[in-house]
């Protein structure tokens, strides 16, 4: 690491310091006084105090000391934290296989509205369209990443109970396991590897098919 990189990573970790001193504070101000409604907000507010350390302790610039530990419900806010940013990557790094394959055919990632930006599914079918692949392959990664889609925007609000149409495209797309007992999404650590496996098969797809 360069004198220069160096000094702007200590800068950084300075500013994470600081940003998790204003977030313990912040707790405070939330705390056991607020009414039961804010719980999500203060269980938010730790677990992100714990994803900054780790990303101060990660720098090799300076030593951290993590926050005291979280409570049960301040542990699975982290865990819902860690999938949520999971799964909202996921989708990212489709999108840019996608984007660079259209650029590999001198084709363009076409939007399916008029006026607005590309949506995670013009990329998809973008670059399907840009491919090779049978109507049925197509067919198939099209399902694949509407279930991918599902569990990225649900993971994003409140609220993740699944509407009978999505319990069947997630079925459709593999993705049954997602499906809690409860009728809403469940995502386990395990999932991770098969789900980036899937991502890394479209694209192999794309390629072979490509050179074939």
């Amino acid at each position: 690491m360069t004198t220069e990189a160096y000094d702007q990573m200590v800068l950084h970790v300075k500013s994470l310091q600081q940003a998790i001193l204003d977030l313990q504070k912040f707790g405070i101000e939330t705390g056991s006084t607020a009414p039961s409604h804010y719980g999500f907000l203060v269980s938010h507010t730790n677990a992100t105090i714990s994803l900054l350390a780790i990303c101060a302790a990660r720098s090799g610039v300076a030593k951290v000391e993590f926050p005291e530990p979280l409570n049960p419900q301040q542990w699975a806010s982290l865990i819902i934290m860690v999938h949520r940013s999971y799964l909202a990557g996921l989708i990212t790094a489709v999108e840019a296989i996608c984007s660079g394959y259209c650029e590999t055919k001198t084709r363009t990632v076409s939007p399916s509205r008029s006026g607005r930006a590309p949506e995670f599914l013009d990329y998809v079918n973008s670059a399907l369209n840009a491919s090779r692949l049978s109507e049925d392959r197509r067919t198939f990664w099209r399902k694949c990443f509407d279930g991918m889609r599902i569990l990225r925007n649900k993971c994003s609000h409140f609220d993740t109970s699944l509407a009978e149409h999505e319990k069947t495209a997630l079925h459709d797309a593999g993705l049954a396991s997602h499906i809690g007992g409860d009728g809403r999404v469940q995502t386990q650590w395990s999932d991770y590897s098969s789900l980036a496996q899937k991502v890394l098969s479209f694209s192999q797809e794309l390629e072979t098919t490509s050179a074939g």
